[in-house]
């Protein structure tokens, strides 16, 4: 089932949609917001300790990149 969603973005949220669509081989806006909904579960789900509680109270997610072990990553706060 689908349903409807309208909401309003600025120019510079507009600027990043189209790059990630041409970054992520998206055609569609949908298809780039469903991808980042989808990643942002998986960061969620990664966060959790076993009793399904953000292990860290911030809930702070690190993204390092595979080819680089040196690399101390990107820190993504999940929480507000």
């Amino acid at each position: 089932m689908s349903k409807q969603l309208s909401f309003v973005v600025d120019e510079e949220t507009i600027e990043l949609l189209e790059k990630l669509k041409k970054d992520l081989n998206s055609a569609t806006t949908a298809s780039v917001l469903r991808k980042a909904i989808a990643l942002t579960q998986l960061a969620v789900e990664e966060a959790k300790d076993k009793q399904g509680k953000m292990k860290d109270p911030m809930g702070t997610v690190t993204i390092r990149a595979k080819s680089d072990p040196t690399n101390s990553g990107t820190s993504v706060a999940l929480k507000a």
